[in-house]
């Protein structure tokens, strides 16, 4: 009985075994007969048959039409009856190419196969699969550094015509952008034109942008299909390509004239132009195709969204947010508003119900779109609601120099318009910002806090920078407001400008509170009265500025100084004071000022030479004016236009005289408006010649070269009594760049720039400030670097021999008749 029983097991065992050891090659076989239908390849490394039906273990897929997808599945279970998937886990699908090269991949494999294959049947709708813990990997191609997008633990099931995919991570570099998803899912269900999105949601989107590589992705963009059309600036094209050339008459003269004609010139468009299309192609590509795979009951509601701007070095980060997406009177509207948790605490922080600040953005997704009366093909961003702190945004201190950002609120309600051909961008609306704290080294070198900042703008701009118009534009500071209207244009031969500015009616103190104490710190003790108001205007056309040029403005300024700290006041440099200057390495330290030093030379000490020298190469109307040179600061601006940078500035002996006294060399806006005030206050508090005498004695003539006496025993050896005329006019035309010397090797100064100090001379005397003897004698003058001038005999040489030499250079080389040049 035993032994028959082994023998029985011992044949069984031989029987089934040669069955199972058919059973692979058979699956496989079948397996590959079904793929052959949908022009697909699979090799199988195991086949198991169970209970449940088929396990198949290494599963490889590929699509004939093309070798850019591979599908890997690590267990397949099929059942036994039906032969379909019961389950799938495990895997990778991978495709390598761009997204548009893929997507005509599959649309061609799915009109060849899948189209043919599901014809012959109707969808089974209540059947039930799922592919569980695969993961998906895409890249731009197979460069190190190409765009990619991985996504792990992803499971799709379908359930009753539903299919439901699910991922924990989805990660993915694209455009100079990154993303990450966590924990999405996606549900679609069956519609007659197949599959339709429900819903889309997750807890966490992170996104990181950076602005600045929005230009380089459209060199690639630009021309393909869906891109706008390309008519914007045209670059200027020569004669030779603008003509045909002529063909010569008879037979096939009319093939040759075609022939040789020269093709027109393409046109160029900006870059930010083209980037501003390709963003509105792109948008309305998406948005018709998430259209039409979005189901009429669709929810979508993306908690946890953050996002990271890069604007050039800087970060902006918001969030966490919630990003959703409708259909609303023809348009696509994204939406990208702070979650609850972070409303609520907004709510509570204010005390009102002040509503959540919210982006929304309008993309059109057919010709009966409505866009707020805008045209019917605009893509219209806004930024309405609030007021709501920046922490509730989710703005973290530092970005863009932010700080404080829990005490400062915004509040909006303005919208941005682009149009498809990317070149007039529209701004509309207003906004405020309130107790705004923020760092900026190019404004101030400490944190301006507690700023009041609030803005309207009605104004249209070209994005290749060629136009700019405002239309009832206002800033305010505070009570301190600023009204812009008209703008620019560039044309082919410059620009035009049209601009009128008017700052209403306020008095001192009230303007001067409303600055940032951080960016006046040396203002601070600082009381005022009186008040201010100013209208102004700027016209003139670069192509005819002779004829065009018109800068003007009238006002009423009032303001005075009533009270200020001890450390501001004349008093101190009326006695020994300390100043930091700076050593030719660019480090600071003090060195001592003023009438009891043994470096002071008062007035009456300094030679009558200097002082009109300065005048005549720094300050012409400095005993006119006070403070302030109108007719200086439009001339400069006219002479700059001219030569289409920057060769002349409007600063008086006032202005210099602030600078140096009180003043950091930093050049930030801090600067500027504290060397305004204390310009107007030195004016209100000192006569002209205690100015001129405190000026003389503290500018700098060189490195570590501080006051007129260091000045002239440097270079001349003598004292600033004894100048003479070529010497101080030396001294005085060096000031602009005391670093620049015009020593020849011998020590003269050579005969080019003697040219220049002679015409200098010749100015000097026309304003009254030497005799014709005084100039006859300076005429003669050659400067010497170390000892006295060489002076020629009138009856050996004429003086005025060189007033005409090419190599006479510098900025004071066309100084006006009237003396100013700086």
């Amino acid at each position: 009985m035993n032994k028959r029983f082994v023998i029985a097991v011992a044949v069984g065992g031989l029987i089934g075994g040669g069955v199972v050891a058919g059973f692979g090659p058979y699956v496989r076989s079948k397996v590959q007969q079904k793929a052959d239908r949908y022009g697909a390849d699979v090799s199988i490394a195991r086949v198991v048959p169970t209970l449940a039906g088929v396990r198949m273990r290494g599963v490889q897929v590929s699509l004939r039409s093309t070798k850019a997808i591979k599908l890997r599945f690590d267990d397949v279970v099929v059942g036994w009856f039906d032969q379909r998937p019961v389950s799938t886990s495990g895997g990778v699908i991978s495709a390598v190419g761009s997204p548009r090269q893929l997507r005509a991949d599959l649309e061609k494999w799915q009109r060849l196969h899948l189209a043919q294959s599901s014809a012959s049947k109707s969808p089974a709708t209540g059947r039930t699969f799922g592919f569980d813990g695969f993961s998906v990997e895409w890249k731009h191609d197979v460069s190190p550094n190409a765009h990619h997008a991985t996504a792990s633990g992803v499971s799709v099931a379908r359930r009753d015509g539903r299919l439901v995919l699910e991922m924990e991570k989805l990660s993915g570099k694209l455009a100079g952008s990154e993303v990450e998803v966590r924990d999405g899912r996606l549900v679609l269900i069956r519609a007659s034109a197949g599959y339709q999105l429900q819903t889309l949601a997750s807890k966490a989107l992170n996104l990181k942008y950076s602005l600045g590589s929005l230009g380089v992705v459209q060199a690639h963009k630009t021309g393909q299909k869906g891109s706008a059309p390309a008519s914007a600036s045209v670059a200027p094209t020569s004669k030779a390509a603008s003509l045909k050339k002529k063909a010569p008459a008879g037979r096939g003269s009319k093939k040759k004239a075609k022939s040789t004609a020269t093709p027109p010139a393409k046109p160029v468009v900006h870059e930010r132009v083209r980037a501003a299309r390709w963003l509105h192609a792109t948008l309305l590509e998406l948005a018709r195709q998430l259209d039409g795979k979005l189901a009429a009951d669709a929810h979508v509601a993306v908690e946890g969204t953050r996002a990271q701007i890069g604007i050039g070095k800087e970060v902006l980060n918001l969030g966490p947010g919630v990003f959703g997406l409708r259909r609303h009177e023809g348009n696509l509207v994204v939406e990208l508003s702070p979650d609850l948790v972070s409303a609520r605490a907004n709510k509570n922080k204010t005390g009102g119900s002040n509503a959540p600040l919210t982006f929304t953005l309008q993309i059109p997704l057919d010709k009966g779109g409505a866009t707020n009366g805008k045209n019917q093909h605009d893509v219209v961003a806004q930024l309405r609601g609030g007021p709501v702190w920046l922490s509730t945004l989710g703005v973290r201190e530092g970005d863009l120099g932010l700080k404080d950002v829990s005490r400062t609120s915004l509040e909006s309600d303005a919208q941005v318009v682009l149009p498809a051909n990317g070149e007039v961008v529209k701004i509309k609306g207003h906004g405020k910002l309130r107790e705004l704290s923020i760092f900026n080294p190019h404004l101030a070198p400490e944190t301006l806090r507690g700023v009041v900042l609030a803005w309207r703008a009605n104004a249209e701009a070209r994005l290749d920078g060629s136009l700019l118009r405002l239309r009832d534009t206002e800033l305010d500071l505070g009570d301190l407001r600023v009204m812009l209207n008209g703008g620019f244009e560039r044309h082919s031969k410059g620009y035009a400008v049209d601009l009128k500015v008017q700052v209403p009616l306020v008095t001192c103190e009230r303007a001067f509170a409303s600055i940032p104490q951080a960016l006046v710190p040396k203002l601070a003790g600082m009381g005022f009265a009186g008040s201010l108001a100013a209208k102004g205007h700027a016209r003139f056309d670069t192509a005819k500025l002779v004829k065009s040029y018109d800068v003007d403005w009238v006002g009423t300024m009032s303001c005075r100084v009533v009270q200020a700290p001890p450390t501001l006041r004349p008093e101190r440099f009326k006695r020994g004071f300390q100043k930091v200057v700076y050593t030719p390495e660019g480090t600071t330290r003090t060195m001592g000022f003023g009438p009891n030093t043994i470096g002071w030379a008062s007035r009456n000490t300094i030679s009558r030479f200097m002082i009109g020298a300065v005048l005549t190469t720094e300050d012409g109307r400095f005993y006119r004016h006070t403070g302030f040179d109108k007719e200086a600061i439009v001339n400069s601006i006219r002479e700059n236009l001219v030569a289409g940078r920057f060769v002349r500035g409007a600063s008086t002996i006032s202005m210099q005289l602030a600078k140096n006294l009180y003043l950091p060399r930093a050049k930030t806006l801090s600067r500027k408006l504290q060397e305004a005030v204390l310009t107007m206050y030195l004016e209100q508090v000192l006569t002209k010649p205690e100015m001129m005498e405190l000026y003389l004695n503290v500018i700098e003539y060189g490195p570590m070269v501080y006051g007129i006496r260091a000045a002239a025993r440097h270079y001349f050896r003598t004292s600033p009594a004894n100048l003479s005329l070529g010497q101080a006019l030396y001294l005085a035309s060096i000031l602009r760049n005391p670093k620049k010397q015009y020593f020849g090797a011998g020590g003269a100064v050579p005969p080019g720039r003697m040219g220049y100090l002679r015409r200098l001379m010749k100015i000097v005397h026309k304003i009254g400030r030497i005799s014709d003897d005084d100039l006859d004698v300076g005429l003669r003058e050659t400067v010497v670097f170390g000892g006295p001038s060489h002076m020629a005999e009138p009856e050996s040489e004429d003086p005025y021999d060189d007033l005409d030499d090419p190599q006479a250079t510098g900025r004071h080389a066309a100084a006006p008749s009237n003396g100013f040049s700086g």
